[in-house]
This record gives C-alpha cells, structure tokens and sequence, in this order.
C-alpha cells in the first residue's frame, strides 16, 4: 500500500469512528434507560467497534506518518512465494459447505464445540496453508478458547443462554 493511500485511509477511518461515536451512534441506536447492565445496552456493541475501528485507523497513520512502514515493492520480491491455494471459485464452494456443516453441527454439538470446529476449518481456507507448527498451535489455541471466551461471555455476564451439547453441558 503507498503511503499516501495508507494516511488517506487511516484518517479517514479515524474521521469515520468519529462520526459514528459522536453522531450516528447516540442519534440512530435506540437504548432504553433503565438497562441496568451495561454490556446489554444496544449503544454497547456499535461503541465498541467504532472505537476498535478509530485505534485500527490511528495505528494505520501512526506506522505511515512515523515512517515505520517497511513493507516495498522490492520487499516483496526477496520474499518466498506463497504456497499454491484454491481457486476464488473453489474457495467459495469450501465455505458455503462448512456454512451449512456449521449450520448442522451447531444443532448436533452445541455453538461452542461446533464454533470450535468451524474456526479451524475457516482459519486453514483463509491463510491458503497453515504451514509451520508455531501457526497450527496459534489456530488451534484460538479456536478452542474463542468460543468457550464468548460462552462465558454471553452466558455469565450477559445472562445470554446459547445452544449446547446434548452429550455436555457447559457449566
């Protein structure tokens, strides 16, 4: 990315968390008053993710405008080629039938098991080949504790029940 585009998007994304925080949010998000649980509130999540998206924008500009940004066009020739992958077309067919084996597997196993699953199988389509060992360990240590992370979310502080095993129960 050149970096005159990287500073155009990381400002405008900084520009654009800023419209969402301070107008779009509290004008177009109806919240009742009485939410005595914060994370419950409607304002919640879309504040989240405006501020998570005004650091991605300012870490974008901070790397560009600090000249930290080495990634060159003669960088990327120096590095290995990747391995070969599927096709767009083959790539598309993969996730819609791990969409409908999650589907499936979400009413077999429970969300979590199946989340764990779906995770591992979407993390190796998504990076062409999980190659070395170090990568494998970070996918498999991401898909397991990602879901059980939003189970005990979503069941213990947001009192939000989700769909489990037959066969095992979560506590």
């Amino acid at each position: 990315m050149k970096a005159n585009s990287a500073i155009v998007l990381g400002a405008g994304t900084v520009v654009f968390s800023a419209f969402l925080l301070a107008w779009l949010i509290p004008n177009a998000v109806v919240s009742p008053r009485n939410v005595s649980n914060i994370v419950l509130s409607p304002l919640f999540w879309p504040q989240i993710v405006a501020v998570i998206l005004g650091i991605g924008g300012a870490g974008l500009l901070a790397v560009h405008l600090t000249g930290r940004a080495r990634a060159t066009s003669e960088d990327m020739e120096e590095a290995p080629p990747l391995p070969p992958s599927l096709s767009g077309e083959l790539r598309v067919l993969v996730s819609a039938a791990l969409m409908f084996g999650y589907f499936w597997l979400v009413s077999a196993i429970g969300i979590v098991f199946a989340s764990m699953l779906a995770y591992a199988a979407f993390a190796v389509l998504a990076v062409r080949a999980v190659s070395s060992r170090g990568e494998v360990i970070a996918v498999l240590i991401t898909a397991f504790l990602l879901p059980l992370l939003l189970y005990a979310f979503f069941g213990h502080v947001a009192g939000v029940s989700l769909p489990q095993a037959p066969f095992f129960r979560l506590p």
